[in-house]
């Protein structure tokens, strides 16, 4: 149990080191608007999110690849929904 907290906490934060590197270098090094920047940061750090949990965290849940990816989505687009409300309105 202990091992799987770790792995949870260790892709959490490399996902968030992702997107919050990924929102600095396309805001400060190419100019993007910080909310088209977080679009791509949330995709990317997405993509660190899922891969990770599936086959550090959670590498023997049975679910299928495909069900967990829409699963797993669709709860993150939920998060960074109110992410991207909370940053349009800072």
């Amino acid at each position: 149990m202990m091992k799987r907290i770790a792995w949870f906490v260790f892709v959490g934060c490399m996902a968030a080191a992702v997107h919050l590197t990924t929102v600095v270098a396309l805001v400060s090094g190419f100019g993007w608007r910080p909310l088209v920047a977080n679009v791509v940061a949330w995709l990317l750090a997405f993509c660190v999110s899922f891969s990770g949990h599936w086959h550090l965290t959670f590498p023997r849940s049975g679910a299928p690849l495909v069900r967990a990816a829409m699963r797993f989505f669709v709860i993150s687009l939920a998060g960074f929904v109110v992410n991207e409300a909370m940053y349009a309105v800072l």
